[in-house]
């Protein structure tokens, strides 16, 4: 992850895996692009992927970095072929896939959003395929061009001494209620972030803005990526982190940072993070068999110890996910998302993430 985290428990480290380096385009292109997703990310170039004759599979993953290296380390022992991994946000993968689009690089996708993969399907980037063992589940496309990984909720995070003997509501946080500090991760950078402001807007409607502008006025801060705003958090910079991926926040709490993490009662959207495979691969088998592996019981059981919400069933869940309590899953119109993700995220770049107030 980011500077300013922990790195992860040696258990969840993978070994030597090629990492694709990042790379720079202008903010202007990047702006010109249709879909929301693209709106302030950080731009990436097409540096590091190899030409026509590499050989090697190539991963664009969208975090956790752990995770997709673990699972690229268990490919290579598995077939003996090597794998490069593009490890970043799910705004910088479809930045970085934008600029590749008439120069495909990336073999196999996975994000943190259903909606971000869900564009892409209706763009006709992405190649159907039906994983070996893996059940239907919330989030996977009908037509087989995506499926979900795992998932993750979106909860509120509190600094142990700012802890409320009850969950806060999202109003709480929102109309100031809760009077300390707080903090939120750009929907440009995070697709947590994101995925919570549409599903926001899809359950409350003109009432959602009204209330994400309160949050403004009072005070609360848009702080880039997850890693950023939990950096805040565990420096006391804030005092509560609203819209936070739980997961990230459980890693946290087991290592013993002095957080909590809460689900308002009133319902919290659960992010999916579906799998790809690129239309066009040069490597199809390749990637139909990493696909194949992200189903396999050996990575749902990682994918649950790093406290993820497996895909697979019977899967058991972390002793932290199990402390944090049972959460009321908001559902999400990935239809109607895909259609307004552009207008709604642009909406609130301009008016809450750069409001001056």
């Amino acid at each position: 992850m980011a500077t300013g985290l922990a790195p992860e428990p040696a258990a969840l480290q993978p070994s030597r895996v090629t990492r694709l380096e990042v790379g720079t385009l202008s903010r202007r292109s990047l702006l010109r692009t249709a879909s929301g997703w693209m709106l302030g990310a950080a731009t990436l170039g097409a540096a590091g992927c190899g030409n026509g004759n590499n050989r090697n599979l190539v991963v664009y993953s969208a975090g956790p970095g752990w995770l997709a290296e673990l699972a690229a380390q268990r490919y290579q022992e598995a077939t003996g072929r090597a794998v490069e991994v593009f490890q970043a946000t799910t705004g910088q993968v479809m930045a970085k896939l934008q600029a590749e689009r008439y120069n495909r690089r990336a073999d196999v996708l996975i994000l943190a959003s259903t909606l971000a993969a869900d564009y892409l399907r209706q763009e006709s980037m992405l190649e159907p395929y039906r994983p070996e063992g893996k059940p239907a589940a919330d989030g996977d496309d009908p037509g087989g061009a995506y499926h979900t990984s795992s998932s993750a909720a979106v909860g509120i995070a509190l600094r142990q001494e700012r802890d409320t003997p009850n969950p806060p509501s999202w109003e709480d946080m929102l109309t100031g209620r809760f009077g300390g500090s707080v903090v939120m991760p750009a929907p440009s950078r995070s697709g947590t972030a994101a995925d919570f402001v549409l599903n926001f807007v899809q359950r409350r409607g003109d009432e959602a803005w009204r209330m994400l502008a309160a949050a403004k006025q009072a005070g609360m801060e848009i702080g880039g990526a997850n890693s950023q705003a939990i950096g805040g958090l565990l420096t006391g910079a804030y005092d509560a982190l609203f819209a936070a991926a739980d997961y990230l926040i459980l890693r946290q709490i087991e290592r013993g940072a002095p957080i909590r993490l809460r689900f308002p009662t009133e319902g919290v959207p659960v992010v999916h993070r579906p799998i790809a495979i690129l239309r066009g691969t040069r490597l199809p088998d390749q990637a139909r068999t990493f696909v194949d592996l992200y189903f396999a019981p050996a990575l749902q059981q990682s994918i649950a110890e790093g406290h993820l919400i497996p895909a697979l069933p019977g899967v058991p869940l972390s002793a932290q996910r199990i402390d944090a309590g049972a959460l009321n899953a908001w559902p999400m119109d990935i239809a109607a998302g895909t259609r307004d993700q552009s207008r709604v995220l642009r909406r609130f770049q301009y008016e809450i993430e750069r409001a001056v107030v």
